[in-house]
C-alpha cells in the first residue's frame, strides 16, 4: 500500500479453481472499471486490517460465467455484471477470472456491451442511494 506507482504491478497469479463452493460463481472478465475507491484502498494506511492478501484491484466487473457452485441463479455462459465486496475479498475485477458470491452479481443487460455494463455497478448504486435520500 502506498503510492500507485510504487505498489501497482502486473503479474501472474494462480487462477481460481473452477470447482467452487456453494453460492459462488467464476466469471471470465470481459471488462472492469476503476473508481476513486480503488485508489483509496491502495493508499489505505492500515492495509492488513481490512483487506486479505494477495489483493487484486478492482470492484466493478462484467463478464461471462464459466463455473457455478450450487444454489446460484446463474448458468455457464450467462452474461453478468456486479460490484465485488470492498472488504474481505481476495479477487478483484482487474484479472482474467474472478470468483464472486452470486449475491453480488446480476444478469447483464443484453442491450449494452459488457464494457458498458462494467461501468454501472458502483456509480449506479451511488445514484440509487442519492435518489433514496431525496
Amino acid at each position: 500500500h502506498g503510492l500507485v506507482q510504487d505498489v501497482v504491478r502486473i503479474e501472474q497469479v494462480a487462477a481460481p479453481s473452477t470447482a467452487i463452493g456453494p453460492g459462488l460463481v467464476v466469471v471470465r472478465v470481459a471488462a472492469a472499471s476503476l473508481n476513486p475507491v480503488d485508489f483509496k484502498m491502495i493508499r489505505n494506511p492500515a492495509p492488513n486490517a481490512l483487506v486479505p492478501k494477495p489483493r487484486i484491484l478492482g470492484y466493478d466487473v462484467a463478464g461471462t460465467v464459466v463455473s457455478v457452485g450450487s444454489g446460484t441463479p446463474f448458468s455457464e455462459g450467462d452474461r453478468v455484471f456486479g460490484m465485488l465486496p470492498l472488504l474481505g475479498n481476495r479477487w478483484g475485477s482487474l484479472a482474467e477470472l474472478v470468483v464472486a458470491d452470486a449475491r453480488v452479481l446480476s444478469h447483464a443487460p443484453t442491450s449494452i456491451p459488457l464494457a458498458h455494463a462494467a461501468a454501472l455497478p458502483l456509480v449506479g448504486l451511488t445514484v440509487l442511494q442519492v435518489l433514496d435520500k431525496a
